[in-house]
């Protein structure tokens, strides 16, 4: 399953797409969560991916983003300065489009 994702992803986008994800989550093994057409992203989504991300690790689940190395989602990491394992996993998650688990 694929979940689109907007241009915008804003505090006020999260919700919808905190509940698309786990939504899908909820039906589907694996999911892909596409941002290809993202050009705006704030730590909102970020966070949204973050907690999709362990919560799919709990229920033995996967994630893909794609596309791969997305410039938008790779620019919100640098900006928010994360280090450290966190920072590791979000660049994982994203800069690959490889499936995390």
């Amino acid at each position: 399953m694929t979940i689109q994702i907007g241009t915008i992803t804003n505090l006020s986008t999260a919700p919808d797409i905190r509940e698309a994800i786990l939504d899908e989550l909820k039906i589907n093994s694996s999911i892909e969560i596409d941002c290809a057409s993202v050009v705006e992203a704030d730590l909102t989504f970020l966070q949204i991916l973050v907690a999709a991300h362990k919560f799919a690790e709990r229920e033995s689940k996967t994630i893909s983003i794609l596309p791969a190395a997305d410039p938008a989602i790779a620019s919100l990491i640098e900006r928010a300065g994360l280090t450290g394992p966190l920072a590791a996993s979000c660049t994982n998650l994203c800069a690959t489009g490889a499936t995390e688990q």
